[in-house]
């Protein structure tokens, strides 16, 4: 069983230093872990969340303090003030607050790794809530590693964790929630897998050594996925591209599909399927990213990439601007005598400081120079230059001190700004 199993519990990749964030909640997993992690020497914190969803929530929270403080063991004490929103799962919700909460004591104090008290159990019950949606290979996998988060506990069986509790006299909380049905995972829990275990009693042991398979599996399949994500996505500055015409030779499609745009949150292959066939300019969103119809190609962006910045330049102390500026800016006392690419020149003498550099407002429109002072819509221009609706939301505009257009970033100057042959000083803006 598990107590004379448990030094092999511990034989980790980690360093024999490394301090540890575990997730308590009182329950007898959590107990467990602590006090193998007290009898073993490891250096650890713990972290508990109070969601205040039952009356029982700070009995809970004023157990854990207290063995904390009898072991002196540094408690991090999370309370919620939040509820969950209508028709979200509470699970999700909480589990959401719960990592959030871990991964900022990770970046602002000692420990390093996460450690979680998930069992075998509860990878088999994973196993089959995922087993109920369309999760593909990944979701069959049950409760795995991930990066910075350590689940020592997953070979062990709940009978096994609460074995070890009463031979040890280990106190714990019991979770009045796990006792009911109202949840999926408990539904499973309590009228799925006991009927399971009546005809194949060694289930959890059978489940481990077949995901130890699919593991294996697995990673071959992740071999042939990366190789093909390396062949296919072109990577264009701040986002990457694929042929839609070679995404569609693949066969068969939609696994491709599911495989290639998995990790950037598009888990319906259906979805990306479709927009591959829509019009240009269309887009679907994940929670990570934003994947665009453009031409012959879908473009994948990172969310976190912020389109819509304003600088101010006060002066023509050009080296003194932002350096997330994304253009430079060039003080000429001669014209240069060949025509450069993506380059605007400016009679400098004509601008006016503090100029403003932001995106485009709606409907804006300019004096593209060598047009006789006709205007243009600015979006019309960037349609015109054929960019992707990613490059347009990057493109800046450069305005004088009263408003005026002095310039499509780098592409274009405003006739009223640009060069005569009475300019003496020319100002150059460029892409860096």
């Amino acid at each position: 069983m598990m107590k004379a199993s448990k030094l092999k519990l511990f034989k980790t990749p980690y360093r024999k230093d490394t301090h540890f964030l575990l997730a308590m909640s009182g329950g007898v997993d959590s107990c467990v872990l602590f006090n193998l992690f007290r009898e073993n020497n490891v250096v650890f914190s713990v972290a508990h969340v109070n969601y205040g969803l039952r009356t029982s929530a700070t009995h809970d929270q004023e157990f854990v303090e207290q063995i904390c403080r009898r072991s002196r063991v540094k408690c991090y004490v999370h309370t919620v003030k939040s509820q969950p929103e209508e028709n979200e799962s509470v699970q999700n919700w909480a589990r959401k607050i719960r990592y959030d909460f871990m991964h900022s004591i990770i970046e602002e104090h000692e420990p390093e790794i996460i450690v979680t008290a998930h069992h075998l159990d509860d990878s088999l019950e994973t196993f089959f809530i995922n087993f109920t949606r369309s999760t593909g290979i990944a979701g069959l996998l049950g409760i795995g590693e991930e990066e910075k988060i350590w689940r020592p506990l997953l070979p062990f069986t709940k009978e096994d964790i609460v074995q070890y509790a009463v031979m040890n006299k280990i106190d714990w909380r019991e979770d009045q929630s796990n006792a009911g049905t109202a949840y999926l995972r408990n539904q499973i829990r309590w009228n799925l897998i006991p009927p399971l275990k009546e005809i194949a009693p060694n289930v959890e042991q059978t489940f481990l050594q077949n995901i130890e398979k699919w593991r294996e599996d697995y990673e071959i399949l992740q071999y042939a996925v990366e190789k093909k994500n390396q062949k296919l996505w072109k990577k264009e500055g701040d986002y990457k591209s694929i042929s839609i015409e070679k995404v569609k030779k693949l066969t068969p499609q939609r696994s491709w599909v599911f495989h290639l745009f998995r990790k950037a949150g598009f888990n319906h292959p259906e979805e990306v399927m479709k927009l591959m066939n829509s019009n240009t300019g269309s887009e679907i969103v994940s929670e990570t990213h934003r994947l665009l119809k453009n031409r012959e190609q879908l473009l994948l962006y990172p969310l976190k990439k912020k389109f819509v910045n304003s600088w101010e330049i006060a002066s023509a102390d050009f080296d003194d601007i932002a350096e997330e500026i994304p253009y430079s800016f060039e003080l000429l006392d001669e014209l240069p005598d060949e025509k450069l690419a993506d380059t605007v020149l400016l009679d400098f003498d004509k601008l006016t400081f503090p100029l403003k550099l932001q995106s485009a407002g709606s409907g804006e429109s300019f004096k593209p120079a060598g047009m006789g002072h006709k205007s243009k819509k600015i979006s019309k221009y960037l349609k015109d230059q054929k960019l992707s609706k990613f490059d347009k939301e990057k493109v800046l505009i450069l305005y004088n001190a009263n408003g005026d257009t002095i310039s499509v970033a780098n592409l274009r100057a405003d006739e009223r700004f640009a060069p005569t042959e009475k300019t003496k000083k020319w100002l150059k803006i460029s892409q860096k």
